[in-house]
């Protein structure tokens, strides 16, 4: 773990935080990281079991005897982000559900990875479940907080905000499966889109690599196009909302950048 360098993630991926903020904002990349390397090879019954407890701590629960050290660290987590969204509260239940997300797509991916011989889904399976157990969602959320954009349901669901919030989560996930091919492979981790690509098509490696990184630069093409030509139906929200996109962008730039950085793959 200390070869992740998760507080550089964490300060790529927000550089506009303060410093408070990247205390919490890393404390949330490195439990969760965590969680899920040492609770995702669980069979799907003992990990359901760890899912319901954090969400039970996210949403508000006590601390008990028998709570590890991880869900200490929810727990402090939740503890920390609530001052940045006093007044704000359904901030907590979109978080919550992004943490929702992230656990569905764990609990489905133990049909398929940590085997002896993985089992890959086909390709249109695998881009939906990728969006959910990237567990970027939970980042987009902090980006609001970071840029002081805290967004109401009603903007933050807009259409447009929604198809970006999307292709964020697939960019973060294709640079994702390309740097962390090799670490997967020996993992048996079966959440890759080189590998899903490979098994479906039949093909190399290299032009498994070339497939996504030709997904990655059209969903990188919507993502630009989109960001560049917001409506203008905002309303008093449209600063925040371009302050918030333009949090997304920096966000995106950081993660690559991270990877220069880290020894995690």
């Amino acid at each position: 773990m200390l070869n992740g360098k998760f507080g550089n993630l964490a300060a790529h991926f927000f550089p506009l935080a303060s410093l408070p903020q990247l205390i919490w904002m890393t404390r949330w990349n490195l439990t969760f990281f965590v969680f899920d390397d040492f609770y995702g090879p669980l069979p799907l019954g003992e990990l359901s079991a760890k899912i319901q407890r954090a969400m039970e701590i996210l949403q508000g629960a006590p601390l008990t005897k028998d709570d590890n050290e991880i869900f200490r660290q929810m727990f402090i987590m939740r503890k920390e982000i609530l001052p940045h969204v006093e007044g704000n509260l359904f901030w907590m239940d979109q978080f919550n559900a992004s943490m929702g997300l992230f656990f569905e797509g764990m609990k489905a991916d133990t049909a398929f990875s940590y085997r002896e011989e993985v089992r890959y889904p086909r390709l249109k399976e695998y881009l939906v479940l990728r969006e959910k157990i990237v567990a970027t969602y939970p980042l987009l959320d902090f980006a609001e907080i970071e840029v002081h954009a805290i967004l109401p349901p009603p903007v933050i669901n807009d259409p447009v905000l929604r198809r970006l919030r999307q292709l964020a989560c697939r960019l973060v996930s294709w640079s994702n499966d390309v740097y962390s091919l090799k670490k997967e492979l020996e993992d048996h981790e079966a959440m890759n889109l080189v590998l899903v690509i490979k098994e479906e098509f039949n093909c190399s490696t290299e032009e498994a690599i070339d497939r996504a990184v030709d997904i990655h630069e059209r969903d990188l093409s919507a993502f630009l196009e989109l960001s560049n030509n917001l409506p203008g139906n905002y309303g008093p929200y449209g600063a925040a909302v371009r302050r918030y996109v333009d949090a997304i962008g920096l966000l995106l730039s950081g993660h690559i950048e991270w990877y220069d950085h880290t020894l995690r793959y």
